[in-house]
């Protein structure tokens, strides 16, 4: 079957440690840059490829502090926004997008990652939500408007501040 990684350079004991602390998604799994370049033989799918497909959000999280190149693309052509897409995880795909993940790369079959999975819709109305929860904590106050004509205050509700 050959080696779980095509990259050379790279031992199988130290893949394997890296393919465990993604399925058991080990927040205490330390990861280094290098893990970065480790390509799957099955998809040529690198870390993130796989913690992506997988769903495992601290291996995202860890392997994302690394900086890794966010637009490689696996044997489909599919980079890991495509596969956030096709898992339907709006909470990934959401997060690999404000990284900086490219939206417009197509695989082979033509599809950006916003054809797959209805992540447009899906992406719109989280970031429509997203707006609406970050404004639902504030309240308006009453202020005093002072103007310079004028000795007098007026007062008016038109300023919002958290509670």
């Amino acid at each position: 079957m050959g080696s779980l990684f095509s990259k050379k350079g790279f031992s199988n004991k130290r893949a394997q440690q890296i393919i465990e602390a993604i399925i058991n998604d080990d927040p205490s799994f330390v990861y280094i840059q290098s893990d970065l370049d480790l390509r799957l033989e099955a998809y040529d799918w690198t870390p993130l490829h796989l913690a992506t497909w997988l769903g495992k959000q601290n291996a995202i999280q860890k392997l994302l502090e690394l900086s890794p190149n966010l637009n490689i693309t696996d044997c489909h052509g599919e980079t890991v926004l495509h596969l956030a897409a096709y898992t339907k995880s709006i909470e990934t795909f959401e997060c690999l997008k404000s990284v900086g993940a490219d939206t417009t790369i197509e695989n082979h079959a033509g599809e950006t990652p916003f054809d797959l999975g209805d992540m447009a819709k899906q992406s719109v109305v989280a970031s429509e939500e997203k707006t609406r929860k970050s404004h639902h904590h504030l309240k308006p106050v009453k202020t005093k408007k002072y103007f310079a004509d004028s000795d007098s205050a007026s007062t008016q509700s038109q300023k919002v501040v958290p509670d």
